[in-house]
């Protein structure tokens, strides 16, 4: 990777058709190779409130030239780095005029060497593909003020080997991103909906008078107004989703040949998890007839989870729900389920059972629009 770069910034330095392509496809010749475009920066700028003074440091920053755009557009004084000499070399002679607020460096990103509290905003763009993000997230957060801020444009792929019928479709949520992963703390945190859609994951969280108060999981402090809060979920706590687990085995009979997947934290035509009028963040989206088998091994109390046919994919459809916990029904007899009937709400008792499975079982009309949603699908300790 090094070999190629050195020779792709030192290529591009004089290439025309580089920068016609960039100007075309980007909006700006920034001398990009990734997928931020000129827009996605702008928001970038936005979104991370840089202004006049800001300090910036650009993990990955390559030859500069974004680096360079985003102390034009705002006056903040921006460190790049990038481990290819070639391209830091280039970034300095094109800016000598502005280094007093460009300052361009060799350096590896999972080795950042800068005194605590250097900056105000770490930015990456496109660039935490080429190191490892838990050693270079650890290095990244003393070097943050207070109320310091990280901008990141990340992107989540199947990879070239990997067919992208057989990609899990929950894997590209932003909660299951490996970015997401790697930023959770090892405890219980919090996942804030708000009611324009937002998803903040925070810890410490208070009520002060009419607004919620936090961190953000890079302890930035968060304040918000009660009323714009939808919920509050508490994750990696006594509660444990169903759809944060693996399964140990799936089962799948189709009714007419087709076959259809389980989905994680998705309805199973891939769409949000929308139930009696609501939209779910967690759960398993299941279709007739399946059986989709966790392990427990003696470690839960309690099941619980509302069950029951998608409110947009789900409509016309009949399924008869089971939960069996080595096998045996614990949740009592849940009959036939319809979209008529609306979802019902399902509490099983699985203290010292070893194994969980969800069953769907065709209805009276055979599999027609049986998408089933088993939404805050969760295990008690």
């Amino acid at each position: 990777m090094f070999d190629f770069y050195t020779r792709f910034y030192h290529a591009v330095a004089a290439s025309a058709a580089n920068a016609e392509y960039c100007a075309r496809v980007y909006g700006r010749n920034l001398c990009q190779h990734g997928f931020a475009d000129l827009p996605h920066l702008d928001d970038l700028i936005r979104v991370a409130r840089l202004t006049a003074g800001t300090r910036v440091l650009d993990l990955g920053c390559g030859n500069g030239m974004i680096a360079e755009y985003i102390s034009d557009e705002t006056g903040a004084h921006v460190t790049g780095i990038d481990f290819i000499p070639q391209a830091i070399e280039d970034a300095r002679a094109r800016t000598q005029p502005k280094r007093d607020r460009l300052d361009f460096r060799v350096m590896d990103m999972s080795r950042l060497d800068f005194p605590p509290a250097s900056f105000d905003v770490i930015v990456s763009v496109d660039t935490f593909y080429f190191t490892d993000l838990v050693e270079t997230l650890a290095g990244c957060r003393p070097l943050l003020r207070e109320g310091g801020r990280l901008a990141a444009f990340f992107d989540q792929s199947c990879g070239p080997d990997t067919p992208l019928e057989q990609y899990p479709r929950e894997c590209i949520l932003p909660d299951n991103t490996d970015l997401a992963r790697t930023l959770r703390p090892r405890g219980p945190y919090g996942r804030l909906t708000l009611a324009n859609g937002s998803r903040l994951s925070i810890v410490e969280p208070t009520i002060h008078a009419l607004s919620l108060q936090a961190k953000t999981l890079f302890h930035v402090n968060l304040q918000v107004r009660l009323e714009e809060v939808v919920k509050l979920d508490v994750l990696q706590s006594r509660a444990v989703y169903l759809s944060d687990l693996k399964p140990i085995e799936y089962e799948h009979q189709p009714y007419l040949g087709i076959r259809w997947p389980y989905s994680l934290d998705r309805s199973v035509a891939g769409s949000p998890l929308r139930l009696g009028g609501n939209v779910y963040d967690k759960g398993i989206g299941m279709h007739s007839q399946s059986r989709l088998t966790f392990e427990l091994n003696g470690e839960y109390r309690r099941f619980e989870s509302w069950v029951g046919l998608d409110d947009v994919t789900g409509q016309g459809g009949r399924v008869i729900a089971k939960v069996l916990a080595d096998g045996v029904p614990v949740a009592g007899e849940l009959g036939e389920i319809s979209s008529a009937q609306g979802p019902r709400f399902v509490v099983a008792d699985v203290a010292g059972r070893k194994k969980l499975t969800l069953v769907i079982e065709f209805g009276a009309a055979g599999d027609v629009c049986d998408h089933v949603n088993w939404c805050d699908a969760r295990l008690i300790r």
